[in-house]
């Protein structure tokens, strides 16, 4: 995320609240959000003995470095990818390097605009892990991203590949060109997500029935679909599409049946295959580290009334979503651009938080938290971790504000409570 580089001041509701500019102070771990977009799928192969698995690497501009050059504003990455087997040793590995470049100077820095990579791995079915890395040419920044992947065997009588989520159908000709949408973002008025998979059927012509269900992450279904098709190719694509209006941003589990006719009664269906992939919504525009909108609008207790905070969570899971919505739009310092800075600025500090201050609760709740999403980045931190004398504790220093905080561990654990409470004067609720 590209950072404000101003100092601001923005106060609203009932606490004072500033983004500024990145001066960490040494020490300070930058939180652990994904910069890039991994999704990996299995399909069977045209091979015997080894199934083909496609990985999809997608980079949004906002995370690259673009320089202007002959009016175009240009960025170059380098993607790597190393395919490990259980022992650790090195299977397959591809290298590669990206260019890109715009004329528009918000497309460069856009959350939404990425390029999109694939590439093919045959594999013998096996479980793996992918290291996928993303090297900024420019700043030399490197984010990395491990996914422990199990190639599925495709040798059975029906089998279904891993579901796609679909972005754009572009049709060239005959052929149907499928483009995966890696981040499953969804925007907040009413639409579908398509989805899409395979199916390899060693028996033709064959009466099959598919039925996709969406789950919320404590198991109650949300969404679900069902398509009959007539089986006359031994590999046959398959398009189904679940309505995404109202779904709440987080995590989803994603299912699809494949039924034929029983042979010992053809009036009853029998399940041949089964497939599951996990599916993160995120509402657009929102931070990636916003992938529970339930928990996002418990850590607005910082910056929202109480009555604020209890409205949303009542509410109905669209009415939650638009008014979660509304709540931030209000307060946005930017509204002519798609970007909400505020917004984006609050749950990064809260990602941050929950990286570095975690204890017996989560980061954002502890008063290190509470001090750091409130007022961001110190101006220096001055440790004391093994005095002699005294408990481990820690002093915070915000220059521009003539302010001072001491933590201190009573328990030496490192629980560091604030010794002097800043609600009152500060007007930031006591959890």
């Amino acid at each position: 995320m590209k950072r404000v580089y101003c100092l601001l001041f923005l106060v609203f509701c009932l606490t004072s609240f500033s983004i500024g500019q990145d001066n960490r102070p040494h020490g300070m771990m930058e939180a652990d959000l994904p910069h890039f977009f991994l999704d990996i799928l299995n399909f069977a192969s045209d091979s015997v003995g080894v199934s083909r698995v496609d990985v999809y690497v997608q980079v949004p501009h906002e995370m690259l470095s673009f320089v202007k050059s002959d009016n175009l504003f240009r960025s170059r990455y380098e993607v790597t990818i190393d395919v490990l087997d259980k022992e650790g040793n090195l299977v397959n590995e591809k290298l590669w390097t990206e260019e890109l470049s715009t004329e528009d100077y918000k497309e460069s820095v856009s959350p939404t605009t990425g390029k999109t990579s694939q590439k093919t791995f045959y594999l013998k079915p096996a479980s793996y892990e992918f290291v996928v890395q993303i090297r900024d040419v420019e700043t030399r920044k490197l984010n990395q991203v491990k996914r422990a992947i199990k190639v599925r065997d495709f040798s059975e009588n029906l089998t279904l590949s891993d579901v796609m989520v679909v972005k754009q159908l572009n049709q060239e000709g005959e052929k149907t060109v499928v483009i995966p949408n890696i981040a499953a973002t969804i925007g907040s008025a009413p639409e579908m997500i398509p989805f899409f998979f395979e199916v390899r059927s060693k028996t033709l012509p064959l009466e099959a029935k598919f039925i996709l269900t969406l789950s919320s992450k404590i198991g109650v279904v949300v969404r679900t679909d069902t398509l009959k098709k007539l089986l006359t190719k031994s590999k046959q694509s398959c398009f189904m599409n679940i309505s995404s209006n109202a779904l709440l941003a987080g995590e989803y589990t994603l299912d699809v049946k494949a039924y034929v006719p029983d042979s010992s009664d053809s009036s009853k269906m029998k399940e041949m295959s089964s497939v599951s992939r996990s599916l993160r919504v995120r509402i657009q525009g929102l931070p990636v580290s916003v992938n529970d909108i339930d928990h996002a609008i418990d850590q607005l207790q910082y910056v929202a009334e109480k009555e604020v905070i209890e409205e949303m969570k009542a509410a109905v899971a669209e009415r939650k979503r638009d008014l979660f919505i509304e709540f931030w739009k209000k307060r946005d310092p930017t509204k002519e651009t798609e970007v909400n800075e505020l917004m984006l600025e609050y749950y990064q500090r809260v990602e941050f938080a929950n990286k570095n201050f975690s204890h017996y609760q989560e980061g954002w709740k502890t008063d290190r938290g509470n001090v750091y999403i409130v007022f961001g980045e110190p101006n220096n931190i001055e440790r004391h971790p093994f005095d002699i004398d005294s408990k481990p504790y820690e002093i915070w220093t915000y220059f521009e504000m003539n302010r001072e905080f001491v933590f201190v561990d009573e328990t030496g654990f490192g629980d560091y409570r604030l010794r002097n409470p800043i609600w009152d004067t500060w007007r930031t609720r006591y959890r």
